[in-house]
């Protein structure tokens, strides 16, 4: 498959315009994934080969909590909004990515699954301070340093449609891991994650995909001694607003839209139950988390 026919096929994946030649976020730009993170990839593959050949494997978890309602947790504005009713969650599969974790343990909400996607080397840092003993979804491609002290890791194998690095290497490299597809953003991988252990209701909160009381995400957290202190992003909010877009009268950016035309793809191609908590740009089924607590009994 050549590139016109690779971009093609992730057009027809992710229902958004695609363009091919420059660094833009109003599609997937192709040639800038293929030259960024492939050699990230495949350098990381290589580390990581026996530690993912020998370790836990997505398939464990196929349909574990196959009818239990779940609630996935973002990095958007409305967490900070709503962590009082989060605490409230009681009776299901809490699942958080990146950062959200450091927010959760900061407020005593412990989840029951971490997910990563981003293999940036930076990202270890996400989980400072932050305990191990949870599970962390990942992928055969993650950063080493981010796959170390954690109890228990399970791997999925990444598929990007048309490259054949993961149509035909990765596929005969590990045969017996299950596929996750990259829809753009650890966000949405942990709705195919929380679909693929056998969810419903899938409840979102922190996908706001948007700029609220003008800040782009939630504040951070740090570990100060045996407390953790909340952090302002005020300075990374104003410098990503040089990139910022209205939608529909709404400050964003394109990069959120593509993660929204993908997430709204996967649930229209999928008939999931998802719930959207975030009072954001999602065009997906809406309700106020104080309800959907009530409703779902979460």
């Amino acid at each position: 498959m050549d590139i016109e026919q690779s971009i093609e096929k992730l057009k027809e994946i992710f229902g958004v315009e695609v363009y091919k030649g420059t660094r833009t976020y109003k599609g997937t730009n192709q040639d800038y994934i293929i030259a960024k993170w492939l050699p990230v990839w495949s350098k990381n593959l290589a580390e990581n080969y026996q530690k993912v050949k020998n370790g836990l494997k997505i398939n464990e978890l196929k349909d574990k909590h196959k009818g239990k309602p779940c609630i996935c947790i973002g990095l958007g504005v409305s967490v900070e909004k709503e962590i009082e009713n989060i605490k409230k969650i009681k009776n299901s599969v809490i699942i958080v990515a990146n950062r959200a974790y450091r927010i959760c343990i900061a407020n005593g909400i412990k989840p029951d699954y971490v997910m990563i996607f981003d293999s940036h080397q930076e990202r270890y840092k996400d989980f400072k301070g932050c305990p191990k003993n949870i599970p962390l979804i990942t992928h055969h491609s993650m950063n080493p340093k981010v796959l170390e002290g954690w109890d228990k890791v399970y791997y999925f194998r990444m598929w990007h449609p048309g490259i054949q690095f993961f149509d035909s290497v990765l596929p005969a490299i590990y045969p017996d891991i299950d596929c996750f597809p990259n829809l753009g953003s650890v966000g949405n991988s942990m709705v195919v994650f929380a679909n693929y252990i056998g969810c419903k209701p899938i409840v979102l909160i922190g996908y706001d995909l948007k700029y609220v009381d003008g800040k782009y995400r939630a504040d951070d957290y740090e570990r100060v001694g045996n407390k953790w202190k909340r952090v302002s992003n005020e300075q990374t909010d104003a410098e990503r607003k040089q990139s910022a877009v209205m939608y529909n009268g709404e400050m964003t950016e394109n990069v959120m839209i593509t993660y929204k035309n993908a997430l709204e793809r996967l649930y229209k191609t999928n008939f999931l139950h998802i719930i959207d908590c975030s009072n954001g740009i999602l065009d997906l089924p809406k309700m106020k988390l104080s309800e959907a607590i009530k409703e779902f009994r979460l």
